[in-house]
Protein backbone atom coordinates (compact mmCIF):
# COMPACT_ATOMS: atom_id res chain seq x y z
CA UNK A 1 0.00 0.00 0.00
CA UNK A 2 2.81 2.41 0.88
CA UNK A 3 4.71 1.60 -2.32
CA UNK A 4 1.62 1.98 -4.48
CA UNK A 5 0.81 5.30 -2.80
CA UNK A 6 4.28 6.70 -3.37
CA UNK A 7 4.46 5.30 -6.90
CA UNK A 8 1.16 6.98 -7.80
CA UNK A 9 2.60 10.24 -6.49
CA UNK A 10 5.50 9.86 -8.94
CA UNK A 11 8.23 8.63 -6.60
CA UNK A 12 10.74 6.29 -8.23
CA UNK A 13 13.83 6.76 -6.03
CA UNK A 14 13.03 5.54 -2.54
CA UNK A 15 14.78 4.65 0.68
CA UNK A 16 13.39 1.73 2.70
CA UNK A 17 14.16 1.53 6.40
CA UNK A 18 13.28 -1.79 7.96
CA UNK A 19 13.57 -2.84 11.57
CA UNK A 20 15.76 -5.56 12.97
CA UNK A 21 16.12 -8.19 10.21
CA UNK A 22 15.30 -11.05 12.60
CA UNK A 23 11.82 -9.61 13.19
CA UNK A 24 9.93 -10.96 10.21
CA UNK A 25 6.90 -8.62 10.14
CA UNK A 26 9.20 -5.66 9.61
CA UNK A 27 10.99 -7.28 6.70
CA UNK A 28 7.71 -8.54 5.24
CA UNK A 29 6.78 -4.86 4.99
CA UNK A 30 10.06 -3.97 3.30
CA UNK A 31 9.89 -7.02 1.00
CA UNK A 32 6.35 -6.10 -0.04
CA UNK A 33 7.42 -2.52 -0.74
CA UNK A 34 10.48 -3.61 -2.74
CA UNK A 35 8.48 -6.24 -4.66
CA UNK A 36 5.86 -3.68 -5.70
CA UNK A 37 8.50 -1.21 -6.88
CA UNK A 38 10.36 -3.92 -8.84
CA UNK A 39 7.14 -5.08 -10.51
CA UNK A 40 6.33 -1.45 -11.35
CA UNK A 41 9.68 -1.17 -13.14
CA UNK A 42 11.49 0.81 -10.43
CA UNK A 43 13.71 -1.61 -8.51
CA UNK A 44 15.04 -0.37 -5.18
CA UNK A 45 18.86 -0.64 -5.07
CA UNK A 46 20.19 -2.77 -2.21
CA UNK A 47 22.09 0.22 -0.83
CA UNK A 48 18.70 1.91 -0.33
CA UNK A 49 17.31 -0.92 1.84
CA UNK A 50 18.59 -0.37 5.36
CA UNK A 51 18.06 -2.05 8.73
CA UNK A 52 17.17 0.02 11.76
CA UNK A 53 16.09 -0.97 15.25
CA UNK A 54 12.49 0.31 15.34
CA UNK A 55 13.56 3.43 17.25
CA UNK A 56 13.47 7.04 16.05
CA UNK A 57 17.25 7.33 16.43
CA UNK A 58 17.92 4.69 13.81
CA UNK A 59 15.51 6.34 11.35
CA UNK A 60 17.36 9.60 11.98
CA UNK A 61 20.86 8.15 11.57
CA UNK A 62 20.03 6.05 8.50
CA UNK A 63 18.30 8.96 6.79
CA UNK A 64 21.26 11.29 7.40
CA UNK A 65 23.58 8.70 5.88
CA UNK A 66 21.37 8.03 2.86
CA UNK A 67 20.78 11.69 2.10
CA UNK A 68 24.50 12.43 1.99
CA UNK A 69 25.06 10.72 -1.35
CA UNK A 70 24.91 12.18 -4.84
CA UNK A 71 21.46 10.78 -5.63
CA UNK A 72 18.88 11.55 -2.99
CA UNK A 73 15.66 9.57 -2.69
CA UNK A 74 12.43 11.49 -3.20
CA UNK A 75 10.62 9.29 -0.68
CA UNK A 76 11.27 7.24 2.43
CA UNK A 77 9.30 4.24 3.63
CA UNK A 78 9.94 3.28 7.26
CA UNK A 79 8.69 -0.05 8.60
CA UNK A 80 7.30 1.68 11.67
CA UNK A 81 6.20 5.17 12.62
CA UNK A 82 8.99 5.77 15.15
CA UNK A 83 11.70 5.33 12.50
CA UNK A 84 9.66 7.59 10.20
CA UNK A 85 9.72 10.30 12.91
CA UNK A 86 13.50 10.03 13.05
CA UNK A 87 13.68 10.30 9.26
CA UNK A 88 11.53 13.44 9.33
CA UNK A 89 13.76 15.03 11.94
CA UNK A 90 16.88 14.26 9.88
CA UNK A 91 15.29 15.70 6.74
CA UNK A 92 14.29 18.87 8.60
CA UNK A 93 17.84 19.30 9.92
CA UNK A 94 19.13 18.97 6.36
CA UNK A 95 16.82 21.80 5.34
CA UNK A 96 14.57 19.56 3.24
CA UNK A 97 10.84 20.18 3.14
CA UNK A 98 8.36 17.40 3.70
CA UNK A 99 6.68 16.51 1.38
CA UNK A 100 7.85 19.09 -1.16
CA UNK A 101 11.40 17.68 -1.26
CA UNK A 102 10.99 14.22 0.28
CA UNK A 103 7.84 12.26 1.15
CA UNK A 104 7.78 10.00 4.21
CA UNK A 105 5.48 7.05 4.92
CA UNK A 106 5.49 5.00 8.11
CA UNK A 107 3.70 1.90 9.36
CA UNK A 108 1.51 1.36 12.45
CA UNK A 109 -0.50 4.60 12.76
CA UNK A 110 0.32 5.13 16.40
CA UNK A 111 -1.66 8.01 17.92
CA UNK A 112 1.17 10.53 17.69
CA UNK A 113 1.30 10.12 13.88
CA UNK A 114 -1.77 12.29 13.36
CA UNK A 115 -0.28 15.01 15.58
CA UNK A 116 3.29 14.90 14.30
CA UNK A 117 4.60 17.79 12.21
CA UNK A 118 3.82 17.17 9.46
CA UNK A 119 1.13 14.59 10.19
CA UNK A 120 2.54 11.23 9.08
CA UNK A 121 1.17 9.23 6.17
CA UNK A 122 1.15 5.68 7.48
CA UNK A 123 -0.33 2.22 7.21
CA UNK A 124 -2.91 1.56 9.93
CA UNK A 125 -2.97 -1.84 11.59
CA UNK A 126 -6.16 -3.10 13.26
CA UNK A 127 -4.56 -3.36 16.71
CA UNK A 128 -7.74 -4.33 18.55
CA UNK A 129 -8.46 -7.11 16.06
CA UNK A 130 -4.83 -8.25 16.32
CA UNK A 131 -5.22 -8.67 20.06
CA UNK A 132 -8.42 -10.66 19.63
CA UNK A 133 -6.84 -12.96 17.07
CA UNK A 134 -3.80 -13.47 19.32
CA UNK A 135 -6.01 -14.50 22.24
CA UNK A 136 -8.04 -16.85 20.04
CA UNK A 137 -4.89 -18.51 18.66
CA UNK A 138 -3.43 -18.84 22.16
CA UNK A 139 -6.60 -20.52 23.44
CA UNK A 140 -6.62 -22.86 20.43
CA UNK A 141 -2.98 -23.76 21.11
CA UNK A 142 -3.70 -24.36 24.81
CA UNK A 143 -6.55 -26.71 23.90
CA UNK A 144 -4.54 -28.48 21.19
CA UNK A 145 -0.76 -28.17 21.84
CA UNK A 146 0.25 -29.99 18.64
CA UNK A 147 -1.66 -27.58 16.41
CA UNK A 148 0.38 -26.42 13.42
CA UNK A 149 1.54 -22.79 13.60
CA UNK A 150 -0.33 -20.46 11.29
CA UNK A 151 -0.24 -16.92 10.19
CA UNK A 152 -3.32 -14.71 10.16
CA UNK A 153 -3.34 -11.66 7.90
CA UNK A 154 -5.67 -8.82 8.85
CA UNK A 155 -6.66 -5.93 6.57
CA UNK A 156 -4.54 -2.79 6.60
CA UNK A 157 -5.45 0.76 5.66
CA UNK A 158 -3.42 3.56 4.11
CA UNK A 159 -3.90 6.79 6.07
CA UNK A 160 -2.72 9.57 3.75
CA UNK A 161 -1.65 12.69 5.63
CA UNK A 162 0.61 15.65 4.92
CA UNK A 163 3.99 13.86 4.96
CA UNK A 164 3.52 12.53 1.43
CA UNK A 165 3.00 14.39 -1.79
CA UNK A 166 3.64 14.33 -5.52
CA UNK A 167 7.12 14.68 -6.94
Amino acid sequence: MAAEHLFRLGHRDVLCIGGTPEVYPSWDRVDGFVDFMREAGCPVPKKMILAGDFQAGSGYDLTLGAMGGPSRPTAIFAANDLMAYGAIRALAELGLRIPADVSVVGFDDIKLSALFNPPLTTIRQPRLDMGGVAVRLLLERAAEPDLEPRRVMLPLELVARQSSGAV
